[in-house]
């Protein structure tokens, strides 16, 4: 630990040594458990010391290091301490770290115009840095917000371009769709789903909320029997979202009856009401009204 506090002490202040950030990092993992308190206290300490002798950036980077400390316990109060340290940020000198984390913590206290001004001097300051696509994401956030979906679209597909691993793809393609289909492009939406769908990086249960989203756009474009497929792989490859597989049980059923196919449509609604992880779903009761 003291080498820790001593590195800090020496090279906190110098905003051209980035690596300070990691040694902040690093001490999370030195203080667990009750000790935790305890650090807390110390960067509160060493904000004071700093602001005292007045060594700026050292202050705004024990601020931000107390809100790091404190965000397991405290979330919200973590993220009250980072949009205070936001005024005492340099943009041009200062981590991106530190930049989109006060930038993210604006936005999630709904402080949306002045997030959004920090995403952008991120962008413009740090375009080779690796948050530049947590600030990307946050932009594309706010405009679809403002239902601007042809700018958020622009950020999504820098970010899914530069395929940095800083951010959750599947997320980000899920949004990227999204938008797509707004503009009138369910064809690249559908395209954009597929792909989400083939990534191996991509959670399971993103991939199973996709399936359903795709079905859901094909039955709108009259593509019945594409949709079928969509929403068996719910309940083949997903079964344990339970929530997706009864909607896809339940949807696929209906589809085959429209298609006619009314014998299978029951077979799918006995499968349903055969599975106790599901009787808390609305589906699970329109399943069981329906078989003969």
């Amino acid at each position: 630990r003291r080498f820790y506090w001593e590195a800090i002490d020496v090279h906190g202040d110098d905003p051209g040594k980035p690596t300070v950030l990691d040694l902040i990092i690093g001490l999370e993992k030195l203080y667990l458990g009750p000790d935790r308190e305890t650090l807390i206290e110390l960067w509160g300490e060493r904000r004071e010391t700093a602001l005292q002798t007045k060594r700026a950036t050292l202050a705004v980077r024990c601020l931000w290091a107390k809100a790091l400390a404190m965000n397991r316990t405290e979330p919200v109060q973590s993220a009250v301490l980072l949009t205070e340290a936001v005024p005492e940020l340099v943009p041009e000198i200062h981590s991106a770290r530190m930049l989109v984390d006060c930038a993210d913590a604006l936005h999630a206290l709904n402080s949306y115009t002045e997030a959004a001004a920090l995403y952008q001097e991120i962008v413009k300051w740090h375009p080779n840095a690796l948050e530049r696509d947590r600030a990307e994401v946050g932009l594309a956030t706010e405009a679809m917000r403002l239902s601007d979906h042809a700018q958020a679209l622009e950020h999504f597909e820098r970010v899914v371009k530069r395929q940095s691993g800083t951010v959750r793809l599947g997320e980000i393609l899920s949004a990227k769709a999204t938008c797509q289909d707004r503009l009138g492009d369910r064809k690249g939406a559908l395209a954009t789903l597929d792909a989400l769908l083939g990534d191996a990086s991509v959670s399971s249960r993103t991939k199973a909320v996709a399936l359903v989203q795709s079905a859901q756009w094909l039955i709108a474009a009259n593509e019945l029997k594409r949709a079928l497929v969509y929403f068996e792989r719910v309940y083949l490859v997903y079964g344990r979202y339970a929530a997706h597989v009864a909607t896809a049980y339940w949807s696929r059923g209906q589809l085959l009856e429209t298609l006619g196919e009314r014998e299978k449509a029951q077979e799918l609604y006995r499968e349903l009401v055969a599975r106790d992880d599901l009787k808390s779903f609305q589906e699970y009761a329109w399943a069981e009204a329906r078989v003969r």
